[in-house]
C-alpha cells in the first residue's frame, strides 16, 4: 500500500475519489436518493470535523449501532480520515453480548440512529464510560473543529475492529488496518473487474465485513453502492428489474428467497456478478440462480481476511461445480496436515490478513503459525489450483451467514432450572445452510416443552443463536476424556 502504486492510497480514499470524479455516482441511499462523490465527501468531512470537535482523534475508537444508511457510510470514511478505529456493532445481539465487545474495544463514543436509541442507551447504562451520540440530532449539535483535517492515510492505522465469535465462545475483535482493506479491495476488483459505472447492491449489514468492505471498495474504484436497510427479497428483485444494478452480494439464504420471489421470471440482463458467500452454497443453487439470469458465483472469505479469500468464475462453475475458485491476488493458501485425499485445515497469508485480535494476544498466537492464519475450515486444493471447502473444522455453526458458538448457547440453556446439561450443534438445512439444534438432559422429574426452552434462550442470546429444534436425551455421548461427541448427536 504505497503512493507509488496509486496516489489515491495515501490520501483519504473518498476525498481523493471526489477530487477525481465529483459528479460521479457514489451512493444510492436506502430512500433511493442518489449521492455523488463530491457531496458524499463534503458531508463525510463535516462529520469528521464534528467528531474531532468532540475530542475524537487518532488512536481513538468509536462504536456504531446503526442501520445501513448514508450517515453510516460517512462515518466509515470520516473515521479513516481522522485515524479513528470504527467498531461496528451487530444490532441482533443482546445487551450483555454487546457489552462484552464494548468492554474489550473500549470506544469512547457510541453513534446510534433513532431505531437503536433504546438498545444504545441500555448499552451505555451497562458501560458508563461509553458516551451515546444520536446520529440524527446529538451529532449535528457537536461543535465542529475549524482546523485543517488530516490529508494522509496511515496504511498501518486501524480502520475497524469487527467482532466475530471464535470456537472458545469469547468475542474476538478482528483488527483490520487501512492496508488490509486496501489489499482486499484491489484484489477483489481485479478478480471481478472494475467499471466506473458499476452499481453494487448490498443488502448486507455494515457491521459484517462483507457489507463494510463494499463502500471502501467503491471509494477506491470510483463506482456506486446501493444500500438497503435490511434484506427484503421483493425489494431486491424489484431493484434488479428497475434499477441499473451490476453487482450484488448475498448469502445463500438470501439467494433462495430472491429466487422464490422472482418466480419463473428471469432477471433482465445487466447484473454481471452476484457474489454468494457467508456459508456453503450448493452447486444446484448456483445453477438455479444462473438459469434465472443471476450470474451467481460462490465466494469464500472471513472477517480476518477483510472479506474475500477465493471467488469462483464462470469457468470454475462450469468445470468444477462446488469449488470456490482460486485465491485472490496477493493471497497464499495452503492446506495443513492433509489426509490421504488432500483434505486438511486451510491456512492463508497475505496483505489482506489481519495482524491479530484486539487486546487478545492469546487468541492471536493461537490463530497464527509462522505468519499463516489457520482458518479453522477444512478444505483442499485441486490440481488446477481451485479451492474446495468442506466445512468448519471446529464445532462452529454457520446459519444464514451468522456464526454461532455452541458453548455460548449451552451456557444459556444450562441456567434453566430444569436443564442438567446441554449440547448445541448444527444440522444441515436447505435454506439456512445449517440450523442450530440442541440436545438437553433434564434434571430428575423435570418436564419441559421446546417452546419454553426457546423462549428462555431468546431472552439471553441473539435470535439467530436460538436452537430451532430440541431433543431430550437421557445422557450426552462423550469421549473417554469427557468431550461431547456432537457428530453422534447430528446423526
Amino acid at each position: 500500500m504505497t503512493e507509488r502504486a496509486d496516489p489515491i492510497v495515501s490520501r483519504p480514499w473518498l476525498g481523493a475519489q471526489a477530487a477525481r470524479r465529483p459528479d460521479g455516482l457514489a451512493l444510492v441511499d436506502v430512500d433511493g436518493r442518489a449521492v455523488h462523490f463530491g457531496d458524499l465527501a463534503a458531508s463525510a468531512e463535516a462529520l469528521a470535523r464534528r467528531l474531532r470537535g468532540a475530542g475524537c482523534g487518532p488512536g481513538a475508537r468509536i462504536a456504531a449501532l446503526m442501520n445501513p444508511c448514508r450517515r453510516f457510510v460517512e462515518l466509515i470514511h470520516a473515521a479513516q480520515q481522522l485515524g479513528v478505529a470504527l467498531v461496528p456493532l451487530n444490532d441482533r445481539l443482546q445487551t450483555d453480548e454487546l457489552a462484552a465487545q464494548v468492554l474489550n474495544a473500549d470506544p469512547a463514543w457510541l453513534l446510534y440512529d433513532d431505531e437503536h436509541a433504546e438498545p444504545a442507551h441500555a448499552l451505555c447504562a451497562r458501560v458508563p464510560a461509553l458516551r451515546p451520540v444520536g446520529a440524527a440530532g446529538d451529532l449535528d449539535r457537536l461543535p465542529a473543529s475549524r482546523g485543517a483535517l488530516p490529508d494522509h492515510v496511515d496504511p498501518q492505522a486501524l480502520h475497524s475492529i469487527i467482532y466475530t465469535s471464535g470456537t472458545t465462545g469469547a468475542a474476538k475483535g478482528v483488527v483490520l488496518t487501512n492496508a488490509n482493506h486496501y489489499a482486499s479491495a484491489t484484489a477483489s476488483m481485479q478478480r471481478l473487474g472494475q467499471h466506473a459505472d458499476d452499481v453494487w447492491l448490498s443488502p448486507l449489514p455494515l457491521y459484517h465485513v462483507g457489507g463494510l468492505s463494499i463502500p471502501l471498495r467503491a471509494a477506491l474504484g470510483g463506482f456506486a453502492v446501493m444500500l438497503m436497510r435490511r434484506f427484503d427479497a421483493d425489494a431486491v428483485d424489484r431493484a434488479l428489474r428497475t434499477q441499473r444494478v451490476t453487482l450484488l452480494s448475498l448469502v445463500p439464504t438470501m439467494l433462495v428467497r430472491l429466487l422464490d420471489a422472482a418466480g419463473d421470471a428471469r432477471v433482465p440482463p445487466g447484473v454481471r456478478c452476484a457474489l454468494i458467500g457467508g456459508g456453503g452454497c450448493p452447486p444446484d443453487l448456483i445453477a438455479r440462480a444462473r438459469a434465472h439470469g443471476i450470474p451467481a458465483v460462490p465466494t469464500y472469505g472471513m472477517t480476518e481476511a477483510a472479506s474475500q479469500i477465493c471467488t469462483a468464475d464462470a469457468d470454475d462453475i462450469a468445470t468444477a461445480p462446488g469449488s470456490v475458485g482460486r485465491p485472490l491476488a496477493g493471497l497464499d493458501l495452503r492446506v495443513l496436515d492433509p489426509d490421504a485425499i488432500g483434505w486438511g485445515q486451510i491456512a492463508v497469508r497475505g496483505p489482506q490478513i489481519t495482524p491479530g485480535y484486539f487486546r487478545n494476544t492469546e487468541a492471536t498466537a493461537h490463530a497464527f503459525d509462522g505468519g499463516w492464519l489457520r482458518t479453522g475450515d477444512i478444505g483442499r486444493v485441486d490440481d488446477a489450483g481451485r479451492v474446495w471447502v468442506l466445512g468448519r473444522g471446529a464445532d462452529l455453526v454457520v446459519t444464514g451467514g451468522e456464526k454461532v458458538v455452541p458453548e455460548e448457547v449451552e451456557a444459556a440453556l444450562a441456567t434453566h432450572p430444569s436443564v442438567q446439561e446441554a449440547a448445541v450443534y448444527g444440522v444441515p438445512d436447505p435454506l439456512w445452510g445449517e440450523r442450530v439444534a440442541a440436545a438437553v438432559v433434564l434434571r430428575p422429574g423435570a418436564e419441559l416443552a421446546p417452546a419454553d426452552l426457546r423462549a428462555w434462550c431468546r431472552r439471553r442470546v441473539a435470535g439467530f443463536k436460538v436452537p430451532r429444534q430440541f431433543q431430550v436425551v437421557p445422557t450426552l455421548p462423550r469421549t473417554a476424556s469427557g468431550k461431547v461427541q456432537r457428530h453422534l448427536l447430528r446423526s
